[in-house]
């Protein structure tokens, strides 16, 4: 979209609109709030998140007010999170949640202690679920619109005919069963886990590579390697 007589400019995954011009968005010949458009949508539309690129905090939105992540350190899973409402009332609800309520003290805190207080809320681990939707500026959303619970957002585009069922970050999406059943696995159970705790794990027991083999040189002959590195003919 661009301003009514304006030049459309050819823009770039660098090039990021604020949350400041989401808010006062040009089209059709006017001025539209997208933000406060689509969380006003309470029917479909849970809560809906963006960044301020030039603060690095990640802004939570719903109908009745706003809240801030922010995050110190680098790796998702490792770093420290922080949440705080700003504006009005708790878009996640996590004032609710005696699970939750000891770390919203306005201090920062594990990923791992976040995981834990909210898996059984209505928004499962989403400290770091939604800031790390925008680590990478070059394939990351401008706005993450999280659907309402058992609500579609392909399904609004086009009905029942969509292929695409992308959800929001609700327990009725976010959660999900996962079994291994197999020789030298000992019965236990995990109360919760990332997909980013599981995969590895589940690739080690299936005895998979977790590289892609060192690439052929030329006039090389294929070879198999021990648990050494040394390379053995066939």
């Amino acid at each position: 979209m661009a301003p009514d007589g304006a030049t459309i400019e050819r823009l770039d995954w660098t090039r990021r609109p604020s949350l400041e011009l989401l808010r006062d968005y040009p089209y059709s010949g006017g001025r539209v709030d997208v933000i406060g458009e689509a969380v006003a949508r309470k029917d479909v539309v849970s809560f809906l998140v963006g960044k301020d690129w030039d603060t690095g905090e990640v802004h939570v939105f719903g109908p009745g007010g706003e809240s801030v992540i922010e995050r110190q350190g680098e790796a998702p899973t490792r770093a420290l999170y922080r949440y705080s409402v700003v504006v009005g009332t708790n878009p996640l609800e996590f004032a609710r949640e005696p699970r939750v309520r000891h770390l919203l003290d306005g201090r920062f805190h594990t990923a791992d202690e976040w995981l834990m207080a909210t898996y059984l809320t209505e928004h499962p681990d989403a400290m770091v679920q939604l800031y790390q939707a925008f680590d990478r500026e070059d394939r990351c959303p401008d706005l993450y619109v999280s659907a309402a619970p058992y609500i579609s957002i392909g399904d609004l585009v086009d009905g029942e005919k969509s292929a695409s069922k992308h959800g929001g970050l609700t327990k009725d999406k976010a959660w999900g069963t996962v079994a291994f059943h197999g020789t030298g696995i000992e019965p236990r159970m995990v109360a919760t886990a990332r997909n980013v705790d599981v995969v590895p794990n589940h690739a080690l027991s299936a005895r998979a590579a977790l590289r892609p083999p060192a690439p052929r040189r030329k006039g090389q002959s294929g070879g198999l390697r021990d648990d050494a590195g040394s390379a053995r003919r066939r």
